[in-house]
């Protein structure tokens, strides 16, 4: 059995990152809704309730009288389910070390539980600070380290379905996917979204992967400076919006039926298991809660007039199963609002445009762009 007190270092987690590894982080799980690891399992040794009568403990009588109160609190039945959880991560997720704040002790103590069962577990020097530390500088060097190429176009153009397609061939960050959040009035999805912190540990996690590819180019999606309710960090909010990018041009036939898959059907999935009624009564309310919280800038009369729409082709589209009176109020939002806003903040942008054209089009000069947007950089040094 090697030393269970081994403890990682930084390198060694940036390695462990890129890879994907697996982690235990036996913070409790109100400081992990703060600020999550990726690749991590939150599985705490004292959870919030108890965190908090130990920190008390800890201010009125000091750490010795707070050590003492936490092993009371785990023990028994409940240390050996805690501990029978870290078990099973470490044999089926092959989890590669344990950490916690900052301190070292939860993930200390831990170890030497898990020492006792046979596992001898490396323990991160510096806990989830060193992580963050590590995320915030990766986030940091982003501009030096990687040349972003913005895919930009109206809305209902396709720019995510083709930067998933990309992937496949070139570095690719998906920012609306990381944030669960397209962006939008209409942007919010299933699942809720992370964490400001959780959702810049996500990026970094991303930049790290993608770090054998150091002065590359990453080729990212045109976003404002807030994706729902989280926000870019500064770095690369900045490095975006000076970035060159390609325009994704579709006609207007076309960005409407890709509105009516990614707004109309997709959510309809949402709630397969619901009645039929359930789910169209669902569907009205995420669409004409999206339509509300543009009533300020659509004016009272045009957001009167899209929520009306909204009800009648819901109606239609439960009775017939055809969703071609969506059309209307999707066109009428693409011209009173969507696209005017595009165009203004086209006349703001500072960064150049290389090239204009629809998917296909794109897909067969993305080579020669990349190539040349490369050659520009390739003497940049690395951070």
């Amino acid at each position: 059995m090697s030393d269970v007190s081994r403890q990682f270092d930084v390198a060694e987690l940036e390695e462990l990152v890129a890879n994907r590894a697996a982690m235990i982080d036996v913070r409790s799980e109100g400081e992990w809704s703060k600020s999550e690891v990726p690749g991590a399992l939150n599985l705490p040794i004292l959870n919030s309730n108890e965190r908090q009568r130990v920190g008390t403990y800890y201010k009125q009588r000091g750490q010795r009288a707070a050590v003492e109160l936490g092993y009371k609190l785990v023990s028994g039945e409940v240390k050996r389910q805690r501990v029978a959880q870290w078990c099973i991560a470490v044999e089926r997720d092959r989890c590669q070390l344990i950490y916690c704040a900052r301190g070292g002790l939860r993930s200390k103590i831990a170890q030497e539980w898990l020492a006792c069962e046979g596992i001898a577990l490396p323990r991160l020097s510096g806990g989830y600070k060193n992580i963050r530390s590590l995320f915030l500088r990766r986030i940091e060097a982003f501009g030096t380290n990687f040349v972003p190429l913005v895919v930009a176009g109206r809305t209902g153009s396709g720019k995510t379905k083709l930067l998933k397609e990309l992937a496949a061939l070139y570095a690719v960050i998906d920012l609306e996917g990381l944030a669960k959040h397209r962006g939008s009035a209409f942007g919010g999805v299933s699942d809720p979204q992370p964490a400001q912190a959780s959702f810049e540990n996500l990026v970094a996690r991303e930049l790290i992967a993608l770090r054998s590819r150091s002065k590359s180019v990453v080729l990212l999606e045109s976003e404002s400076r807030c994706i729902g309710s989280v926000h870019l960090p500064e770095e690369l909010y900045v490095a975006m919006r000076n970035a060159p990018r390609v325009v994704l041009e579709e006609s207007l036939e076309t960005r409407i039926d890709n509105i009516v898959s990614d707004y109309v059907l997709e959510p309809l999935r949402w709630w397969i298991t619901e009645p039929l009624e359930m789910r169209f009564r669902a569907l009205e309310e995420f669409l004409t809660s999206a339509v509300l919280r543009l009533k300020k800038r659509l004016g009272g009369e045009r957001a009167a007039k899209c929520r009306k729409a909204i009800l009648l082709a819901c109606t239609e589209h439960k009775e017939t199963g055809k969703t071609s009176a969506h059309r209307e109020w999707i066109g009428n939002l693409l011209r009173w609002y969507y696209d005017p806003l595009y165009e203004f903040h086209l006349k703001r942008g500072v960064s150049s445009t290389l090239y204009k054209g629809n998917c296909e089009a794109i897909r067969a000069a993305l080579p020669a762009i990349v190539g040349d947007v490369e050659s520009r950089v390739r003497e940049r040094p690395a951070a």
